[in-house]
């Protein structure tokens, strides 16, 4: 979410919405604006009414909006599915973990893949987006059940 405001629709202002305590249509209109005004106001914001970073840090409103690449070619030469190179670090890990996060709407694609070809139903599974709430969520999972499959780095043990 880069800026909401008056005008705009759609699921960001709906997950606003919910955290204002509104009702959540996804509307930005003047009920929502109000209702913006005064929270910030409550939380020692500018209230302008829109909705920037300060305010989404201060409702913790983390979110990371990514647009979806397009298919590269792999080593061989085929193409790989779209997907993203994910690095993980995390406290009590001496090295990054790598991994990748596929999307569950390129089932062709993700059929085809190179690297999604080489592992078991189990663990590709732990690397396809889950549909949610109109968004995608990715949970990584460093050990126990439906553990995230994690891939070495070309270089390091």
């Amino acid at each position: 979410m880069a800026i909401l405001k008056q005008g705009l629709s759609g699921e960001p202002v709906r997950r606003l919405q919910a955290k204002l305590g509104v009702t959540a249509d996804g509307e930005f209109g003047p009920g929502t604006e109000k209702a913006l005004k005064d929270w910030q106001t409550k939380n020692g914001l500018t209230a302008d009414g829109i909705a920037g970073p300060d305010t989404f840090m201060t409702m913790q409103l983390y979110e990371l909006v990514l647009l979806k690449p397009g298919s590269v070619p792999g080593p061989d030469g085929r193409p790989q599915a779209p997907h993203l190179a994910v690095g993980v670090f995390a406290r009590g890990l001496l090295k990054r973990l790598a991994t990748r996060l596929y999307f569950p709407d390129e089932a062709a694609a993700n059929d085809d893949d190179a690297v999604l070809g080489l592992l078991t139903p189990t663990e590709r599974a732990t690397l396809v987006a889950v549909p949610d709430d109109g968004c995608l969520r990715f949970d990584i999972r460093l050990q126990g059940p439906g553990q995230t499959t994690f891939f070495a780095i070309g270089g390091m043990p």
